[in-house]
């Protein structure tokens, strides 16, 4: 549980700094500037899961972190848009099969490996606070990976087959 909260407290820093500063911005590989709403949602989803695992009102700020994190995924999404309508150019290379593949299969494993937990969690009952905040915390994680891989699945790269 200690690791968890100073991984809280180093999350809670690193998600509110582009916030204050935007001049740092922590991009991903699109190298995106990413604008204001969606810095900020990031870091109202990091600061309420930072502020569950401390076990302040860990049920509204699970809900508040599971509406902040599809904003966040919305928000940064127009963004990419808005960043392709003004370059004209990709804002990121499309996944290969390889690697949608390993990133399917690592998505599958955390979902199941967070369902036994839950499942054990349901079995045996917990008995302090943290341990009833780690529960909806996994729950959360569940219901997270279940819809990505849903999602991905979806969305999934598939061979042409007008090339003959």
């Amino acid at each position: 549980m200690i690791f968890l909260r100073i991984f809280g407290i180093v999350m809670l820093v690193l998600s509110w700094r582009p916030v204050f500063s935007p001049r740092v911005g922590f991009y991903r590989r699109s190298r995106v500037p990413l604008s204001l709403g969606s810095n900020l949602t990031r870091a109202l989803a990091v600061t309420a899961s930072c502020v569950a695992t401390f076990g302040v009102r860990p049920l509204l700020c699970v809900g508040l972190c599971a509406i902040c994190g599809p904003l966040w995924l919305w928000y940064s999404k127009q963004d990419r848009r808005n960043y392709e309508k003004q370059t004209g150019r990709l804002s990121f290379r499309p996944t290969g099969q390889k690697e949608w593949v390993a990133v399917f299969a690592l998505d599958v494993v955390f979902c199941v490996l967070f369902l036994c937990f839950a499942i054990r969690d349901q079995i045996w009952r917990p008995v302090t606070e943290e341990q009833r905040i780690l529960q909806h915390l996994c729950w959360g994680f569940v219901a997270f990976t279940a819809i990505t891989a849903f999602l991905m699945y979806w969305k999934r790269p598939r061979p042409n087959v007008s090339e003959n």
